[in-house]
């Protein structure tokens, strides 16, 4: 039976030649040294910001990486002035060099909003309005309700009840 693994093809980490390299499928090894051994990365996901991260070592200094960046150092180059690493698939922790490539801040940004990633809305951490509360929102205001009441019934500003009702907030809420 044919082996269906793909070839894995690793690289040196740009900076920590020698100590750690990279592979095209997204996983990092630390070359053994002596009375330290190799070892493949387990994949640890940024708690803050959902990517896979790796913490490599040099001069008994640690630093922390996306391994995001890392592939595309190793297998592209330097990332070009003004762009930015990003996901073709839209997800975070599939770091293959298949699914990477750079690109400007505003086609990062269109893969959001194709991928359904971008954090607008209820998506928000700091969101004080639900979909439903905007459209409920929207309906009173065509009923005749005005800004500032909308606002304290829901718990925002009056400029803010303003900006949900014109769509000038919440676009994407029909």
């Amino acid at each position: 039976m044919a082996d269906s693994h793909p070839i894995e093809n690793w690289r040196p980490v740009v900076g920590y030649e020698g100590l750690y390299e990279v592979s095209d499928l997204g996983r990092v090894k630390s070359l053994g040294r002596p009375g330290w051994p190799g070892r493949i990365f387990a994949k640890t996901v940024s708690p803050t910001v959902g990517y896979i991260q790796a913490s490599l070592s040099r001069c008994g200094k640690a630093k922390l990486f996306m391994v995001h960046s890392l592939v595309l150092a190793a297998f592209v180059g330097p990332r070009p002035r003004g762009m930015e690493a990003c996901h073709n698939n839209g997800v975070r922790t599939d770091c293959s060099l298949a699914n990477l490539r750079y690109d400007t801040r505003r086609g990062n940004n269109a893969d959001k909003w194709k991928h359904g990633t971008a954090v607008i809305g209820e998506k928000c951490h700091t969101a004080k309005l639900t979909e439903a509360d905007v459209r409920a929102m929207r309906a009173e205001w065509a009923s005749g309700a005005d800004c500032a009441t909308l606002g304290r019934k829901y718990g925002i500003t009056t400029p803010n009840a303003w900006r949900a009702c014109n769509r000038i907030s919440w676009r994407h809420v029909t």
